[in-house]
């Protein structure tokens, strides 16, 4: 018996010969230890059904795409290569998964869909020099769990309660601000060279991006032959998994004080900027902080805009006062004047 190599191969005829049938299936016997379960973590099963509870469904690509789609979508000049590729247009490892939604964007409008919401939830590649060989990893190639989605057409299903109209930014941002509810999250102007101008938001969390969020490019639209443009989203699993655990916080007794504040600053300072100067300035009475109210033109500037904030202030112990809520407004003035060089509309 020529085939007979290796100690493995005479147990396999052994049990060949003997009958297969005939060898009793006995379960293995190991003590069961249960492990502590995090209760801050979101599974992938979980992260799923969150997006799919927001309307969207969910695809399966390959993670090697072609090497157009990383020069157009992320100007990746270098990709990561693949050896022996399956053919010529799937010769790379992605870095984004933008390319593979758009990609399957084609496919369903090719099939007659006019209003497609696409998810993934899958793995991107870039180079690094801090990734070593191990069991699960390769040298200089850093793997990155990445939730991505897309949505083209109307806002929602054709219906009488509602006009019909072209799903837009805000609409996705409502969806993404939805899967990082917990996170102190902060919206920044971006040019990342999937998305058109003006209408790209990079997601930072403690200063850190964790997110894109986008209107595909114009020129990336008519490469691709796309009759609108869709609203594309990309997170950084991992920033998600870092929402803190709830508190509980009693019901106040005495009620709340609403106070406005509008200011009127350049156009170059977002409202991001604002809140977050006054969220610093804010004492333990101030619980709320929102825009309500944007303004140009009047007799303001054509080099500066007006923002309303609604400030929302409450004590559990007391009714406040007039003295006390006139006393948060001064402080929160303050620090808008000194820090955004803001004035009091």
């Amino acid at each position: 018996r020529f085939d007979l190599e290796i100690e493995e191969d005479l147990i396999e005829e052994v049990a060949r010969i003997y009958g297969f049938e005939r060898i009793p299936a006995k379960p293995p016997q190991a003590v069961a230890n249960f492990l502590p379960s995090r209760e801050t973590w979101r599974s992938n099963h979980e992260l799923r059904r969150l997006v799919n509870a927001r309307g969207y469904q969910e695809v399966i690509n390959f993670s090697f795409v072609d090497a157009a789609w990383e020069a157009d979508f992320t100007r990746n000049a270098q990709p990561i290569k693949l050896l022996n590729p399956m053919s010529s247009n799937m010769a790379v490892m992605r870095s984004m998964m933008i390319g593979s939604l758009v990609d399957k964007l084609k496919h369903n409008l090719s099939h007659k869909a006019e209003r497609v919401r696409l998810f993934e939830l899958g793995k991107s590649f870039t180079r690094s020099d801090k990734v070593a060989d191990g069991p699960m990893s390769v040298a200089g190639i850093e793997q990155h769990l990445h939730l991505a989605g897309l949505a083209y057409g109307s806002v929602a299903p054709e219906q009488w309660g509602q006009a019909a109209r072209v799903v837009d930014f805000y609409d996705v941002k409502a969806d993404v601000e939805a899967m990082l509810k917990g996170l102190d999250i902060v919206f920044e102007v971006s040019d990342y060279p999937a998305f058109h101008p003006g209408r790209c938001a990079r997601i930072t969390l403690g200063g850190m991006p964790i997110a894109y969020l986008g209107e595909l490019h114009p020129r990336w639209v008519q490469k691709y032959e796309l009759p609108l443009a869709p609203i594309v989203f990309e997170i950084d699993v991992h920033a998600i998994n870092q929402v803190p655990l709830g508190r509980y916080q009693e019901v106040a007794k005495y009620p709340a004080v609403a106070r406005d504040l509008a200011l009127i600053v350049d156009n170059s300072v977002t409202h991001e900027q604002v809140k977050s100067v006054l969220w610093k300035a804010a004492g333990p009475l101030t619980r709320e902080i929102n825009l309500f109210d944007v303004f140009k033109g009047g007799n303001i500037s054509s080099s500066q805009k007006s923002l309303a904030f609604r400030i929302v202030m409450q004590d559990f112990e007391r009714t406040l006062t007039d003295a006390d809520s006139e006393q948060e407004m001064q402080v929160l003035l303050a620090a808008a004047e000194s820090t955004l060089n803001a004035k009091r509309r």
